[in-house]
């Protein structure tokens, strides 16, 4: 998809991406569950459209941390656990949230980075 393969060209300025990812529409409920069916059917752009939707999620932790720890590298380490995060959630079951589920991937995916900061 065009434009995810857009905003991830500006990791290396985080301003411009944290802004650009920040103000992304949010995917609804019903939206949400159309993409993870087109996924589980085989459609490849059923993906990217899950990582659209919920960039503003990925990125708000981020926003809230001390401008020295915003860098590509830990931008990077965020994308990666939402694209692992949307492999392993299963969008049928009824009662969890992926916006929550989520939450636990990138608070942990910060914690890691920052562990890793303190040890080098």
């Amino acid at each position: 998809m065009e434009k995810l393969q857009s905003i991830l060209e500006n990791i290396s300025d985080v301003p411009v991406f944290l802004h650009q990812a920040s103000h992304l529409p949010r995917l609804t409920r019903e939206e949400e569950l159309a993409c993870a069916a087109r996924m589980d059917a085989g459609d490849s752009t059923a993906k990217d459209e899950l990582i659209l939707g919920y960039l503003p999620y990925m990125v708000a932790p981020i926003r809230r941390l001390d401008l020295w720890l915003q860098t590509p590298e830990l931008i990077t380490q965020c994308y990666k656990a939402l694209e692992k995060a949307i492999g392993k959630f299963n969008f049928h079951q009824e009662g969890d949230t992926f916006s929550h589920y989520l939450s636990l991937w990138i608070r942990q995916a910060i914690t890691s980075y920052i562990a890793h900061l303190h040890r080098s």
